[in-house]
């Protein structure tokens, strides 16, 4: 999938679930990360993810930041540990995990279904994994 917005090209490459260890989705990345108009950045569903484009990039000669920037999503404990560490969005876990239960209890508590849509937080976690865009 591929969108432009305001000069930003945006595609959908590979999907958090498909990644995890199929080759299709690991030529898909290396598909895109060889070809001319290679993407300065990715943005990746989960950190276990971006812990596998890391490898990818790497096996490529690709060096992060330099040739591209990877952020993650959740602030994991490893996304610290990479080299270099992985600009990522922090996720309020404790505060789902509460929310999910109070939610559950509330939903047994009126034995009926329902749908509610709760909208947390999340802050930027800045490393070492980001470069200044810098065209050409």
């Amino acid at each position: 999938v591929s969108e432009e917005s305001d000069g930003l090209l945006v595609r959908e490459v590979i999907g958090p679930r498909e990644f995890e260890d199929s080759p299709f989705c690991i030529a898909q990345l290396r598909e895109a990360l060889s070809a001319d108009n290679r993407p300065s950045a990715l943005i990746c569903a989960n950190d276990a993810v971006a812990a596998k484009v890391y490898n990818v990039a790497r096996e490529m000669g690709l060096s992060i930041p330099d040739d591209i920037s990877i952020i993650g999503f959740d602030n994991n404990a490893r996304s610290a540990a990479l080299t270099p560490g992985l600009t990522t969005l922090n996720v309020p876990k404790t505060a789902m995990g509460r929310l999910a239960v109070e939610r559950l209890l509330e939903q047994m508590a009126r034995q009926r279904d329902y749908v509610e849509y709760t909208q947390l937080d999340v802050n930027l976690v800045e490393r070492e994994s980001v470069a200044y865009y810098r065209d050409g």
